[in-house]
């Protein structure tokens, strides 16, 4: 079985591909730097380059997979998203 985890890199990631490691997956993990890649790599899993946004490494990332765990997440910092969404009410 072949899986593809984006978020590899994260602590969540992380332990997906261990789990799916021991469980004797073949994995792909969607990786954005250099260092991500190394960390992935450690893992067990297959680096592949791109973001969430890139439709080409997306389905690279997905080629002959049985299965995608989607938990990468956007970080934003307050400054960050007040400046992309405006003003927030609380």
């Amino acid at each position: 079985m072949k899986a593809f985890v984006t978020g590899g890199s994260g602590f969540v990631g992380g332990q997906m591909i261990r789990m799916l490691q021991e469980r004797g997956y073949e994995v792909n993990a969607l990786v954005r730097s250099k260092q991500a890649a190394t960390q992935v790599t450690a893992l067990g899993a297959s680096p592949i380059f791109g973001d969430l946004l890139n439709e080409t490494a997306m389905i690279q990332g997905m080629l002959r997979c049985d299965v995608v765990f989607h938990v990468a997440s956007k970080y934003l910092s307050y400054i960050m998203f007040i400046t992309l969404y405006g003003y927030i009410h609380f």
